[in-house]
C-alpha cells in the first residue's frame, strides 16, 4: 500500500495529535508498518473479535475502534493527562496491534506480539526523536502500554493507569456483545484496494500490484500459482488479477 494510501486511514487520528514530534512520529510508525496490518482480520481464527473486526481490513477496523475509545476516556478529568501524554495514549492505541503476526513467518497471530510491537515502536521513537527524551512520557503513555495491553492473556500485567486504560480500550473493543458504527467513508478506508497492496518477497519486493502488472504480468500470474511459501500471496495475486480481469 502506498504512504499516502497509508496516511489516509488514520488521517483523522494524525490531526488529533498536537504535539508536532508526535505527529511526525506517528506518521513514521504508519509509514513502516508491516503491509500486512492493513489487510488482515484482527481475529485469525475469527473467535475473538466482533464481525465489525473480521475480514479483509479487520484489524485496522479494530484499531480505529480502540483509538476512539482511548480519545474519549483519556480526555476525562479523573486521570489528569497532559496534551503530550493524550497524543502517546493515542499512538500507543494505533500502534499496539501492529506486529500481531510478528515478522509473518506465520500466518496466524503471535503471542508474543506487543514485545514486537514495542521493539518497532522503539525504532521509530529513536529515528524521529533520537535518544535524548527529556521526560518518561514515552515509555509511560507509549511503549510499556503497548507491551502490557494484553492484560492477563499476556506475559506481563498493565501496573500504571496508562497500561490499563489501552488494556481496557483493547479488551471493550473486541467484546463480541458490543457493536461499533462506522460511516460508510470511514469503514470504506480500511478496506485496501488491491491494487494498492505491495510484493513484500522476491525481485518486485515493494511495489504495488499495480506497478508490477505494468512491470511484468508474467510475474504476477506466477504468484497466483506457484507462491506456496508466503502466507497470502497466492490468494492476494488471484484476487487482484480476477479484478483486472485478467483472468
Amino acid at each position: 500500500m502506498k504512504v499516502n494510501d497509508r496516511l489516509n486511514v488514520f488521517s483523522e487520528e494524525l490531526n488529533l495529535i498536537q504535539n508536532p514530534k508526535y505527529k511526525e512520529l506517528l506518521k513514521e510508525i504508519i509509514e513502516n508498518a508491516p503491509a500486512y496490518f492493513f489487510t488482515m482480520p484482527a481475529s485469525t481464527s475469527g473467535k475473538y473479535h466482533p464481525a465489525l473486526s473480521l475480514g479483509e481490513g479487520g484489524l485496522v477496523r479494530h484499531t480505529k475502534v480502540v483509538a476512539k475509545l482511548m480519545i474519549m476516556l483519556s480526555k476525562l478529568k479523573m486521570f489528569k493527562f497532559s496534551d503530550d501524554e493524550k497524543d502517546l495514549l493515542l499512538i500507543a492505541a494505533i500502534a499496539h496491534d501492529m506486529l500481531k503476526k510478528g515478522e509473518n513467518k506465520t500466518g496466524h497471530t503471535v503471542n508474543d506480539h506487543p514485545q514486537f510491537a514495542y521493539d518497532f515502536v522503539l525504532k521509530c521513537v529513536l529515528k524521529v526523536i533520537g535518544d535524548n527524551w527529556d521526560n518518561d512520557y514515552i515509555y509511560t503513555c507509549l511503549l510499556n502500554p503497548i507491551k502490557t495491553h494484553m492484560g492477563e492473556w499476556g506475559v506481563q500485567l498493565p501496573e500504571n493507569e496508562e497500561e490499563k486504560l489501552l488494556h481496557i480500550c483493547d479488551y471493550i473493543s473486541a467484546q463480541k456483545e458490543l457493536t461499533y458504527n462506522f460511516n460508510e467513508e470511514e469503514y470504506n478506508k480500511t478496506i485496501p484496494k488491491t491494487g494498492s497492496l505491495t510484493i513484500e518477497f522476491g525481485k518486485y519486493k515493494g511495489k504495488t500490484l499495480d506497478e508490477v502488472r505494468k512491470i511484468n504480468l508474467d510475474y504476477l500470474i506466477w504468484v497466483k500459482d506457484n507462491a506456496d511459501k508466503v502466507p497470502g500471496a497466492k490468494e492476494m495475486a488471484r484476487k487482484y488479477l480476477e479484478e483486472q480481469k485478467l483472468i
